[in-house]
Formats: structure tokens, sequence, C-alpha cells
């Protein structure tokens, strides 16, 4: 859906239980850029000391890096 940059806040206030329930990763003070060249670096470490815990499982550093590698697997598909 289109949405007015000025109505960004209260969406996303209004989405943090579906982020929770789903189990979001949120940071703070980072961009999207900052997550790609962090991804691209392999600064899974930093990245992980920006996560916002909004009511997703309580996790560790180490387990915000693990969770991060875990989704950043290369998707696989059989050929036909």
């Amino acid at each position: 859906s289109r949405v007015h940059w000025s109505e960004l806040p209260s969406k996303f206030l209004a989405s943090l239980d579906d982020y929770a329930e789903n189990d979001g990763l949120i940071f703070t003070g980072v961009g999207f850029f900052d997550v790609g060249i962090a991804v691209m670096c392999g600064k899974l470490d930093w990245l992980a000391d920006k996560y916002v815990h909004v009511g997703q499982p309580s996790r560790s550093k180490e387990e915000i890096i693990a969770l991060l590698r875990h989704r950043l697997r290369p998707v696989r598909t059989k050929s036909a």
C-alpha cells in the first residue's frame, strides 16, 4: 500500500505486534543501506548491537548473529 512518509511512524507503531508475532528483525540507528553494507561486509556483530527487542523471543547477541546468518543463507531451488 502507499503510505505517505509522515504516516510511517504511526504505521510502524501499529505494526509492532505483527513484528513480534512474526519474529521480525528491527534495528535502531541504521538505514536500509547501512544494513546492506553491514551484511555484505560480514559485520553481523555490529548489526546485532543495533537489534531492537519488541516482543520477539529474547536472544543474546550470539543468538541474534546466528539468526541473521540463518536468514541470510542462499535460497536453493531445484532445477527442472
